[in-house]
């Protein structure tokens, strides 16, 4: 296939894409299955008794941190101020909360040293204890890092707080790449210029984000260092060189390539050598997703028809397995990402219409609905805590970013982005953070 033909393709397809999710939408009703029960801890924090002004903004962001987890609930404190906890957690931590972080803020001018202290009720001394040295310039994202720390401490999950999420919206007049903290802080351009980019997906392992670029006027795949911004070519093969997603392991990236005449999925090494072709069929087979534990590739294939999902060996072998089927004649499924625990699949679903967020356990094929009808949601992807999900939404021609809880689809909160950000789409949740 020439480059220009793969070019061709490639617009066919988004515009395909394009015309289909700017329907109207329509309310639906259906059963969802509910597999997964959501639970809290009760959670005190001790405001710093010392550190003033700053203090109090390192208590603030750490409220709103572990409150935007959805795994606490907030008790008050009511006790004494206590900068080191050196009795009894028993006689400290307020009634109706299991766990107290106390936090000692020895304001230093350019460094901010801070002390936290997890108390768990009925114990003795403090259970977990840390110093962070937080730049003064900086102090949110040291905060974010804290309270990541006192998630993973009681809940053995990572926490969001610290990491990224990567999205494209309109910058200039030509699609780019942006990145912004779950709070809404932190924005940075990260890749842009007289060209469309568009598809971006981190690494799940590493700080490096793979996406797709039109810098030559055809689809290529590049590889950037989050931290650097040191990118490269990893595809630029004659055809259609996109929907890129590197391995947990971060030794090899499955993408779909049309060089062989029909878009199928391949995996290369980080250097952009091809090792395995994974598909062969007439179908178009897109937007790969691993596994955490690298051995499986969800994808999109059309070959029923309409695009449905499937799973199938990384190395190759075996047969694939369909994982999802037709709610009714109209629908469809796209957009596949693997939870890091890998217990369930969130995708993108069609249903009369519709375009919601859904999710799919990978042993029992059960199919939970996050979202039900009224928004344009498209995009989902997965917090490092595999509880959490991120998507595009538009409502009456805006566009923005949400996160749902999919423990309890009731919880969900917007990510502030600026005003300027136009057509927002494609979010990428960053599993390290930097």
């Amino acid at each position: 296939m020439s480059r220009k033909v793969g070019h061709i393709w490639h617009l066919l397809f988004c515009l395909t894409f394009t015309v289909f999710w700017g329907m109207p939408l329509h309310a639906d009703t259906r059963d969802v299955i509910i597999g997964r029960v959501a639970t809290t801890e009760p959670l005190s924090v001790a405001p710093p008794a010392r550190g003033g002004a700053v203090g109090k903004e390192i208590y603030s962001t750490l409220l709103k941190d572990l409150n935007r987890s959805h795994s606490f609930t907030l008790v008050d404190y009511d006790g004494p101020n206590v900068a080191r906890p050196a009795v009894a957690s028993g006689l400290i931590v307020p009634r109706g909360a299991t766990y107290l972080v106390v936090l000692d803020v020895n304001d230093k001018g350019a460094q901010v040293v801070t002390a936290a202290y997890l108390l768990e009720a009925g114990g003795g001394g403090a259970r977990w204890a840390r110093q962070y040295v937080l730049k003064s310039g900086s102090l949110r994202e040291g905060t974010h890092r804290i309270a990541d720390d006192i998630h993973q401490e009681i809940t053995g999950r990572p926490g969001f707080a610290a990491t990224k999420i990567a999205y494209v919206a309109d910058h200039e007049g030509h699609p780019a790449i942006f990145t912004v903290s779950p709070d809404g802080h932190g924005h940075r351009r990260l890749v842009s210029g007289k060209f469309a980019c568009l598809f971006p997906k981190f690494a799940p392992s590493r700080n490096w984000l793979v996406y797709t670029a039109y810098k030559r006027r055809f689809p290529e795949l590049f590889l950037i260092d989050v931290m650097s911004g040191r990118n490269h070519v990893l595809s630029g093969r004659p055809g259609l060189n996109s929907f890129g997603a590197i391995s947990p392991d971060g030794l090899t990236v499955a993408a779909t390539l049309s060089f062989s005449g029909n878009p199928e999925i391949y995996l290369l090494s980080m250097t952009g050598k091809v090792k395995t072709r994974l598909t062969k069929d007439r179908a178009c087979d897109l937007s790969p997703s691993w596994s955490p534990d690298s051995k499986r590739i969800v994808y999109v294939s059309d070959t029923s028809g309409k695009p449905q999902l499937y799973v199938r060996n990384s190395d190759g072998t075996g047969e694939r397995k369909r994982l999802t089927f037709p709610f009714n004649s109209s629908s469809y499924c796209v957009e596949p990402d693997w939870s890091p625990d890998g217990e369930d699949i969130v995708f993108c679903g069609r249903v009369a219409g519709n375009f919601d967020i859904m999710l799919v356990n990978v042993k029992s094929g059960d199919v939970t609905a996050l979202t039900e009808g009224g928004l344009h949601e498209t995009a989902p992807a997965w917090a490092p805590d595999s509880r959490h999900v991120v998507y595009a939404t538009e409502t009456k021609g805006r566009t923005g970013l949400t996160v749902i809880d999919t423990l309890d689809s009731s919880k969900t909160f917007s990510i502030p982005l600026p005003a300027s950000r136009r057509r927002v789409r494609y979010p990428s949740w960053q599993r390290v953070a930097n």
